[in-house]
Formats: structure tokens, sequence, C-alpha cells
């Protein structure tokens, strides 16, 4: 039996998997992985995969719940099929990644495992990107995530998020926006007496409203995963170790600009993490990206590039391929991912299942 099973979900079309599962093979000669897919499609569920053979299992995956809140559905139906194929694991280890997330270091299944054993890990896997300040941090998420099984028993995970769904999407904006100011006003009682008075300063020449602009988004999101990580992440007897992003500022932050000056900027620099639209571990991200290595420009391309031991691990398209090669043909943008993977690795086959190329399924 192969040491480890990878586990994704298809949305709609199957090209970016086929190309990912064909990297995995190019870069891991000689390591054994089987393949799970459960088959989130909404049209045509069931059609067989056109790759793999006996290594890629197609498993059924979940309908989708037309009756949950719009903006967490899909959410909701991604995480719904993840959880469909935990019944299906049956090795050591367990990787759940994305379609879209293309591992591009050589022999990283054996490099991966064998950290994980050495370092006693039971998580490994890339965090969600830190320009998404809503989600949770320093853990890593269902794009990429490895799991020890021996760790972690499998019936324990549960990538559903964890949101009062009778209560979408005002009754838990309110919450959270109380909950914000609450822990805002501790915090500010516990800063210098200086510095707080700048502040309410600030506050009343610019408007509190400005000043604290979207904090209360700021790690709020219960988003798929959430429940793997508020029952694990700080747990001494489950470590966990993330993958570093590369993480370029200001170009890449996706909150309010003005945090990049006057008080704001002190703001930012002051408030401690949980309150911080920038994360604050050191190390936690960098500003050295693919291309300073002499690999192609993902991140030029919108995409979220992940470094490991200071080089290349991954990156994730976030769905945006057609968004950024719009103009063209599908059969054209597969063939522009297909030349990008081969810098890492020997040529890949053009994907049986283009023309169609998959789509983002929304976070």
């Amino acid at each position: 039996m192969p040491p480890l099973t990878i586990a994704s979900v298809i949305h709609k079309d199957t090209a970016l998997l086929e190309l990912n599962w064909q990297l995995a093979r190019k870069l891991n000669p000689t390591s054994e992985f089987q393949w799970l897919v459960a088959d989130n499609r909404l049209e045509n569920p069931g059609t067989p995969l056109t790759f793999g053979g006996d290594q890629v299992k197609l498993v059924p995956g979940a309908p989708l719940d037309t009756a949950i809140a719009q903006q967490v559905r899909a959410s909701y139906h991604h995480a719904l099929g993840l959880n469909q194929t935990i019944q299906h694991l049956n090795t050591r280890y367990a990787l759940f990644l994305d379609p879209d997330y293309f591992i591009v270091q050589p022999d990283w299944i054996k490099l991966v495992l064998k950290h994980m054993e050495q370092s006693g890990l039971a998580f490994f896997g890339a965090p969600y990107h830190p320009k998404f300040y809503d989600k949770y941090r320093y853990f890593p998420c269902g794009i990429c995530l490895f799991v020890d099984l021996e760790r972690v028993p499998k019936e324990t995970i549960d990538y559903l998020p964890e949101y009062d769904l009778a209560n979408m999407p005002a009754g838990w904006e309110i919450r959270v926006e109380n909950e914000f100011h609450a822990r805002l006003r501790r915090k500010m009682s516990e800063l210098p007496r200086p510095v707080a008075a700048a502040l309410a300063i600030a506050a009343r020449a610019s408007g509190v409203s400005k000043l604290f602009q979207d904090r209360h988004r700021v790690q709020a999101a219960r988003d798929t995963g959430y429940k793997i990580f508020s029952r694990y992440a700080g747990n001494p007897e489950t470590p966990s170790e993330c993958l570093v992003p590369v993480y370029r500022l200001p170009e890449d932050f996706s909150g309010p600009r003005h945090i990049f000056s006057g008080i704001p900027a002190l703001l930012e620099r002051k408030l401690p993490d949980n309150l911080s639209f920038i994360p604050k571990r050191p190390g936690y991200f960098t500003g050295r990206s693919f291309k300073d290595f002499g690999a192609p420009d993902a991140a030029g391309m919108g995409w979220e590039e992940t470094l490991w031991n200071d080089r290349p691990f991954g990156f994730h398209m976030h769905g945006t391929l057609r968004k950024k090669l719009g103009e063209w043909s599908a059969d054209d943008q597969m063939r522009f991912l297909q030349s990008l993977l081969e810098h890492f690795c020997d040529s890949l086959d053009f994907p049986a299942s283009s023309p169609a190329v998959a789509q983002g399924k929304g976070r």
C-alpha cells in the first residue's frame, strides 16, 4: 500500500486535475501514491475520468444545497466534497489538495513525509494566503494540507465551515462587529497612555469608522477547515507547520490602503495580531518570489506562491486562470499552464479532458 493518499474535489471540468496528476508523477518517479477525487460536478456527475487508471479513484461527492446562504454556499459544497473523501482514506498520510494548487518541488512526497515523521508533525501545508486577512492564521488549510492519520484520527477531520446559517449574512456581520469592538476596547486600555491618546485624537479627526475600517473582519471568517483549526491549532499533541507564502507589500495587500501611512500605520504596528491586517509572526511570509529563484513568475499572474526551505514549493491559482487569460481559447489557456509547469519537470501531455478549462469555485 502506498504511504500517501491525495484527496481532491472537482466542481466542473478536470483538465487542471489531470495536469496536477501528471506533474505529481513526473516529480515523484520513485514514490507511490493514490488519488481520491470527490465528484461535486453539477453537470454529468459520475462521468468517468479519462486519466490515472487505477491510481485515481472517483468517489461520490456532495449535492449543492441551494438553501444555504449564497455567499457561503460554495464553501459548504466544497467542504462536503472533502468530507466525502475521508471515509476512503486507508494510508498513514493524506494530502488534501485543490486541483489548482500545483506542487513543484522534485521528490516532494518523500521529502515532506520524511520531514513530518522526523519532526513529529501532525499537520503540514499551505496556510490561507495573508491577503485574506479574514481567515485563520499560522495553521495550514485545505488548499494544500498534509495530515498524519496516526496522530489525527480521520473521524475528527471535518472541513465544514462554522457559520450561523440561520442568521446569514446580517446577523453574522453584527455579531462579528460587536465582538470586535469589545476586543478593541480591551486592547486600547492596555496601550501606553500617549499611544492611546494619539489614537483617540486621530479617531476624532478622521472618524472611527475610517480608522478601524474592516478590522472587525480580521480572522473572523469561519470558512472551510475552521473546525480543524479550532480543534488542533496550538495543541502540543498535534504539532503543525506552514509553508511560507509569498506576500509582497503593499502591492498584494487587499485591505484599506490608508494603513500604510500616518496614524493608521501606527495603529497597525501597535495593535495585537488578532486585530491586525498584516500577520505579525516573524518569518510567516516573505517578499521573495518564484522569479527570484529563476522560476516562472506565478505571483505576477496573481497566483499565490509558497516556499519551503527557501525554495519554490507550490502555487495556487485560486480559480483565476480564465480571469487572467479570458480572451484566449480554453486550449490555449491549458497550453500556457502546461508550458509553465514544464519549467519544473520533463514534458507533460496535453490534458485529454481539455478543451474545457477548470473553473474557480469561490471561497
